[in-house]
């Protein structure tokens, strides 16, 4: 067990950035695989995988298409959840909140660290819009390579971010016969208090 399962610090950050980096010690690229649930206005959820990008002044910070179904509903609904699970550590994060848009700035400094290839392709991709054929998304590509070429591709409008800044954090970490360890922060309006909670 955990040394910060036995003895919690009073801010939930500290556990969640030291089971982080230990998660990309052991996992690589797979230590910022995320599930994002979202809701729509009919109260049906919705849930998909995502990349973390990084976590940003006590807020956990993506970035996807702005017309994108996800996005379509965190604009209409802004609660969501995320969770993260990482096999090496067999450890859980669970972390409800609110998600806001991130500043264009921000949007723009992460889509300049993107490769060239992977910046056409946001520009040429229709997000969740129905695909009749997969040679149109090809074409697309071409023509957004060749109207480009070696310029500075700037951010396109409809991509950006989501900043999403939590209210209640739950860390899990596998025990033994099912006693598993659970650890729960709640945020009072700025202040956290913590919990432990049985498996």
């Amino acid at each position: 067990m955990t040394e910060y399962l036995k003895r919690p610090p009073e801010d939930p950050f500290i556990v969640f950035n030291n089971w982080y980096n230990n998660a990309k010690d052991h996992e690589g690229l797979h230590a910022h695989v995320m599930h994002l649930a979202s809701v729509n206005y009919l109260g049906q959820p919705s849930l998909r995988t995502m990349m973390l990008h990084s976590v940003m002044n006590k807020a956990f910070l993506f970035f996807t298409n702005l017309q994108s179904r996800k996005s379509l509903e965190i604009l209409d609904n802004p609660h969501v959840s995320i969770c993260f699970y990482w096999p090496s550590a067999k450890r859980q994060v669970r972390i409800d909140g609110v998600a806001s848009k991130a500043p264009d700035q921000v949007a723009d400094k992460a889509f300049k660290s993107r490769p060239t290839d992977h910046q056409i392709n946001i520009i040429a991709s229709e997000q969740s819009r129905i695909l009749l054929d997969p040679a149109d998304f090809e074409q697309n590509i071409a023509k957004t390579a060749q109207k480009y070429g070696d310029d500075l591709i700037e951010r396109p409008k409809k991509w950006g971010g989501f900043a999403i800044t939590p209210s209640r954090i739950e860390f899990w970490e596998e025990q033994p016969f099912w006693m598993h360890e659970r650890l729960v922060y709640t945020d009072h309006q700025g202040e956290w208090s913590h919990s432990k909670l049985y498996p």
